[in-house]
Order: C-alpha cells, then sequence, then structure tokens
C-alpha cells in the first residue's frame, strides 16, 4: 500500500472513530438533558451538561439512568443503563438555568418575610438545588432568621415561622399547685409556640420554671409535676 493510500486510510479510520465517539457523546447528552429537564421542571434549553469521562466500549443507544437518591446538580458520576443489568459509570457536571427570588436591598434579621423584598432572577444554578426557596412562601407568620445581603439568593434556612412567643417578652404566668392557680406576671427566657414547653422567669424573683404555651399565649407551670 503506498504511502498516500495509507495516509487516506489512516485519515478515515480516525474520522469514523471520533464520529463514532461523538455521536456516543451526543447521544449521551441528549439523554441527560431530558433527564434534568423533567426532574427540575425547565426547558431542555436551560439544561448544560458536560461531559468528563465515559466508557470507551459505550455505543450509540437509549441510555437511563440508575440513582441511589435524588437527582442533584454539580459534579458527580451516574450509571448508565440500556438494559437495568449494564452499568456504565459516567462522570458529568450538571446545571441548570431557572428563576430563584434574590435580595433586591438588605433584608434585617427577624423581619417578616416580604416579596417586596426580592425579585425573581434567573440564574445558572450548580449544586445546592434544594436550599434555594424555588416557590416563595406564601405564610404571613415567616420571618428571616439571620441577615440577608442585597443580592443573595434567598434559601430555605433563612427564615422560619415567626414563634407565638419571643424570647423575653412579658407574659402572664399561671402557677398551679393542685386545685390552686396563682396568676403572675413573667418573662419568657427562650421563644416558643402554642403547646410547646418555654422557660419563662417570675417578676421580681430569680427563679425560672418550665411552663407550656396556652391558647392564650400565657404560660401554665404545673408546680406539683
Amino acid at each position: 500500500m503506498s504511502i498516500e493510500k495509507k495516509s487516506i486510510f489512516l485519515i478515515t479510520l480516525v474520522s469514523t472513530l471520533l464520529g463514532s465517539d461523538v455521536d456516543v457523546k451526543n447521544k449521551l447528552r441528549y439523554s441527560l438533558k431530558d433527564m434534568f429537564s423533567k426532574n427540575f421542571n425547565v426547558d431542555t434549553s436551560n439544561v448544560f451538561i458536560e461531559i468528563y469521562h465515559y466508557p470507551k466500549n459505550m455505543t450509540k443507544g437509549k441510555y437511563h439512568f440508575l440513582l441511589k437518591s435524588s437527582l442533584k446538580l454539580g459534579h458527580q458520576t451516574l450509571m448508565a443503563t440500556t438494559n437495568g443489568n449494564n452499568r456504565l459509570p459516567i462522570t458529568i457536571n450538571a446545571a441548570i438555568k431557572k428563576g430563584v427570588y434574590v435580595a433586591t436591598k438588605p433584608v434585617k434579621y427577624r423581619k417578616l418575610l416580604n416579596k417586596k423584598d426580592f425579585e425573581l432572577k434567573t440564574l445558572l444554578l450548580d449544586r445546592n438545588y434544594n436550599e434555594f426557596a424555588i416557590k416563595f412562601p406564601i405564610s404571613k407568620d415567616l420571618e428571616t432568621i439571620r441577615f440577608i445581603p442585597e443580592g443573595t439568593i434567598l434559601k430555605k434556612a433563612m427564615y422560619e415561622k415567626r414563634p407565638d412567643l419571643q424570647r423575653g417578652e412579658v407574659v402572664q404566668v399561671k402557677l398551679k399547685n393542685g386545685n390552686i392557680t396563682v396568676k403572675i406576671s413573667g418573662k419568657t427566657r427562650n421563644k416558643g409556640n402554642i403547646g410547646e414547653t418555654i422557660k419563662v422567669a417570675l417578676d421580681n424573683s430569680r427563679q425560672t420554671f418550665s411552663g407550656t404555651i396556652n391558647s392564650d399565649k400565657s404560660i401554665l407551670v404545673e408546680l406539683n409535676k
């Protein structure tokens, strides 16, 4: 075989191998984009997949992915299969573009959560998806539990239900001993909700008791227990 023919043969072989490699990668990317699109409820055009490694013996086909837990974003290794028996490790990085709520100004600590303090922005997300508040909380009893700087994405860990009683509130304390109940003023030592047990300090006294928050937000302390 002449040198020219050998060169043409080698170029054709390399092109065929590279073409096959590209086809497999494209098929994998298509399958992955479809899976992430459905899982995170976004269009496939808003799914971005980088494939870092896959077995060289992979061929074109319809691949499914075996998940040990819920699908996540970021760098990860997934197991691909065509029939449920073969398992082929695929290392990828996955990201999506999706709307999240971003603070338009600094939001103070212990401030009622207000949608007017945030705007919906479409950003590229590549990790910690489950931490974000994708849907703005609609409860009127939520408040921030940390200072939120301007430009920060709202996360679920940044707010909680406002407690029925805050620490340091003046409350009526009902001291019950058998059939006798005495009412006295006191101050809460920690926060809590109706039905929960909190600590309360009596006025003009260093004594602290544990009591249950009643529906009227008074504190019932049962001394005979």
